[in-house]
């Protein structure tokens, strides 16, 4: 069936800058008492099933009495036709895309883990012989140890990438500190990437990943891993973290196979779309600037 009408999508064209969740627009929109509460809390040891019932009833008729006042301050904003004629239709499309996934080449995945994997054995064989004592990268507790007690470099509030860069570039001129740090950066990128390759695929060998189309602050499109209720255990992927960037960009995309169109035999390609300098655009097309939009 076709949905008609998404109120969070809605809510975030209207007000861009409040949060998109239904809870939030019952609460401006509506008289009815918070009230999510009555599922999130739910004990089949102890309560009735009723409060799921009475809480599933009040989330439709609360989603409806929501879209009523939304639909109203689009007409009023001019932007009925814009959520009906374009941010509607993108509905099917996103779903068609969660459908279909991507097929994966699991003899290159398999390879890939192979060559991350013997590299991050021999960059935490070096910082071993750097530092002295095995170092967990993934721990901020063991690597701010390192940093700040061992090595006693200027304390930072934490011990992130871009605080390791901050450092190197402002305050760490030894080569053999610069030398760890490096190792730091390298093994959490390398242990990332593994992440990344060794995802669990569905059930029909398949990657897959979640949609939310109002799933950002900005109201962007965010993607997610499927998990329960989706899915009975983890699988996928975060769809936008796969990055197109450095070597990693070009492995992950190695393992992934574009689908061929049965009726035909013809292999689809992916390609990769940016928008360019797209916030420029937007204040030029604001201030009215003709020159920076020429």
């Amino acid at each position: 069936d076709q949905l008609y009408a998404d109120t969070s999508l809605l809510a975030k064209l209207i007000n861009p800058e409040f949060p998109a969740a239904l809870e939030f627009s019952t609460s401006i929109y509506t008289r009815e008492p918070y009230y999510k509460d009555e599922y999130r809390e739910f004990n089949p040891a102890r309560d009735k099933l009723d409060r799921v019932f009475k809480y599933n009833g009040k989330d439709c008729t609360v989603t409806f009495e929501v879209f009523e006042e939304l639909i109203k301050e689009a007409k009023e904003l001019g932007l009925e036709e814009l959520f009906f004629g374009f941010i509607m239709k993108l509905h099917p499309i996103y779903k068609d895309m969660e459908d279909t996934g991507f097929g994966i080449d699991f003899e290159m995945r398999d390879a890939l883990y192979k060559k991350y994997s013997k590299q991050q054995i021999e960059k935490e064989d070096r910082l071993f012989e750097l530092t002295g004592y095995p170092v967990n990268c993934n721990s901020p507790k063991q690597v701010q140890f390192l940093l700040y007690e061992t090595l006693r470099l200027p304390r930072r509030k934490d011990a992130s990438e871009d605080t390791l860069v901050q450092l190197m570039a402002n305050r760490v001129k030894d080569e053999k500190k610069r030398d760890i740090i490096n190792h730091i950066i390298d093994i959490r990128r390398i242990r990332n990437a593994k992440s990344k390759i060794a995802f669990r695929p569905d059930y029909d060998g398949r990657l897959r990943t979640g949609f939310r189309l109002a799933g950002t602050e900005a109201g962007r499109t965010s993607t997610s891993v499927l998990k329960r209720p989706v899915r009975p255990v983890q699988m996928g992927m975060s769809g936008h973290s796969i990055t197109k960037h450095g070597e990693l960009g070009g492995d992950v995309r190695k393992m992934l196979v574009p689908t061929i169109i049965k009726s035909t035999g013809q292999r689809l390609r992916y390609m990769n779309a940016d928008l360019s300098q797209a916030e420029a655009r937007v204040v030029a097309l604001l201030s009215d600037d003709k020159e920076l939009l020429s």
